[in-house]
C-alpha cells in the first residue's frame, strides 16, 4: 500500500496528517510506502528532511501526491480543489464532517472510500485510529516541548480545562 500525505489547505490549518515518526513506523511494516508533499509539515515545524530520513518519498506537488497514494491521510476534509485530485476506490482518511450533507455527497461523487475519524466509534479511535492521525499530532507536541504545567489546570466545579496565562 501507498499512503499518502499531502498538504492542509485550509486557512490557519498547521498540522499534518502524519509525523516522521507515524510515516517511519508504516515504512518499518516492511510493505508500506510513504509519499509526502513537499512543505507538507512546515506548518508544525518540520522539515521534508525528516520524512526522508523516516522513508518517505517527498513528492513536488498535491496532485502528484494524490495520483500516487492508495491511501490519503489529511488532518481535515478535501476542498473543492483536492475533490477533483481524488480517484475513484481512493481510501481517504481524515476529520472529514460527515454531518455536511453537500460535503459528503461531493465526496461520495468521487467513488473514494471515505473514513471520517470523527465518526469511527471512540473506542477504534483510540485502539486503531489513534496510531494514524491522533499519535501524530502528540508526537508534534512533544516536539515542541513538554506542556507547561502551571497553564493547564483542571475546574472541578465545572470539570473542564482551561488555559491560564504562563509565568516566564
Amino acid at each position: 500500500m501507498k499512503f499518502g500525505i499531502p498538504a492542509e489547505t485550509r486557512a490557519l490549518e498547521k498540522r499534518v496528517a502524519a509525523t516522521p515518526e507515524t510515516v517511519g513506523k508504516l515504512i518499518k511494516v516492511g510493505y508500506h510506502q510513504v509519499v509526502v508533499q513537499a512543505g507538507a509539515g512546515s506548518g508544525a515545524s518540520i522539515p521534508d528532511e525528516q520524512y526522508t530520513t523516516a522513508g518517505a518519498t517527498i513528492a513536488s506537488s498535491a496532485a502528484d501526491v494524490y495520483a500516487q497514494a492508495d491511501i490519503v491521510l489529511k488532518v481535515r476534509g478535501p476542498d473543492a480543489d483536492e475533490l477533483a485530485l481524488l480517484k475513484n476506490g481512493q481510501t481517504l482518511i481524515g476529520l472529514l464532517n460527515p454531518h455536511n450533507k453537500d460535503g459528503i455527497a461531493a465526496l461520495a461523487k468521487t467513488g473514494v472510500n471515505g473514513f471520517a475519524m470523527e465518526a469511527l466509534p471512540r473506542i477504534f479511535r483510540e485502539l486503531i485510529g489513534r496510531p494514524v492521525l491522533e499519535a501524530s499530532l502528540a508526537n508534534m507536541d512533544e516536539r515542541r516541548g513538554p506542556l507547561d504545567r502551571k497553564s493547564t489546570r483542571l475546574n472541578s466545579s465545572h470539570s473542564s480545562v482551561s488555559r491560564m496565562p504562563s509565568s516566564a
